[in-house]
This record gives structure tokens, C-alpha cells and sequence, in this order.
């Protein structure tokens, strides 16, 4: 819990994650990584899961997401709630299914960020309270960029 996982400073490369990313714990930061696809071994195709069952916050800030086989970003989770998922000035783009698929979360933020290019861009799912959308470029989708579930 509580960890920073980022690419060294001097680098003008950013790390490349080739596969999935599990986030289980609580407090995670990533920052300035790339999780590209597609799929590897036995990694679920998606770049980054985040498990709702253990964990209240997570920033995904200055990452790229690109070519995964499913979902860029994905909430996993039988139970639980997330207090707060952010993501900040970061590109979501040509993923095979959702660029950012969320639920049961009681704050969205997604500010600074390229989404495009995913089947669709924001899919917000069941149970998300608030959303805040600013500053983002999100066009290019296959079927919508936007998509909110009436619950």
C-alpha cells in the first residue's frame, strides 16, 4: 500500500509494462509507465486491473495504455467500492474493448487525458457516484466515447 511506481526520472522513455498490471493494494500511484499489449503469457488482456475488493484510492497519472487485447483500465472485483479512482494527463488509445471501464466507484476523475481509437472511450458502469471529466480528448471510438449505465 502507498507506493509510488514510476519511470526513472532521467529517462525520456517510459518503463513498458508488456502485459497486465493487477493493482491490489491500496494508495498505488502509477507514474510515467507505459502497459502496452497485447497479451502475454497468461495476463488477462487487459493493461491495468484494478481490484475494488482491497482498495480505496489509485492514481493512474502521465501513463500510457495502448493495444491491449480487452480493456485499457478495468475495475475487477466481486465486492467492494473504491473511494476514489483518478486518472490524470494520460493516453488510453487503440485498446480491443474499453478504453476506462469503471464501477462501483464513488469518485471518477479523469482530467488531461487522450482517450481514442478503444471500442469505447469511458464506459461508466454500475454504482459510480460522482464523475468529473475535464479537459480531455476523448473522439475517435469505435462505438461511443462516452457511455454512462442508468442504474
Amino acid at each position: 500500500p502507498m507506493i509510488t511506481i514510476t519511470t526513472d526520472p532521467e529517462s525520456k522513455e517510459l518503463a513498458d509494462i508488456w502485459g497486465t498490471v493487477e493493482i491490489d493494494a491500496d494508495g498505488v500511484t502509477l507514474d510515467r509507465i507505459a502497459v502496452t499489449g497485447p497479451r502475454k503469457d497468461y495476463s488477462s488482456g487487459h493493461g491495468i486491473e484494478i481490484n475494488r475488493e482491497r482498495l480505496n484510492r489509485i492514481t493512474i497519472r502521465n501513463c500510457r495504455v495502448e493495444g491491449n487485447e480487452w480493456m485499457g483500465i478495468h475495475v475487477i472485483g466481486a465486492r467492494g467500492e473504491i473511494e476514489e479512482l483518478r486518472v490524470e494527463d494520460s493516453r488510453i488509445i487503440d485498446n480491443g474493448s474499453f478504453g476506462i471501464e469503471c464501477q462501483t466507484v464513488k469518485n471518477l476523475i479523469i482530467t488531461g487525458c487522450t482517450i481514442t481509437g478503444n471500442l469505447e472511450g469511458v464506459h461508466i458502469g454500475s454504482y459510480v457516484d460522482n464523475v468529473i471529466l475535464e479537459n480531455n480528448t476523448i473522439t475517435g471510438n469505435r462505438k461511443v466515447d462516452v457511455y454512462r449505465k442508468q442504474d
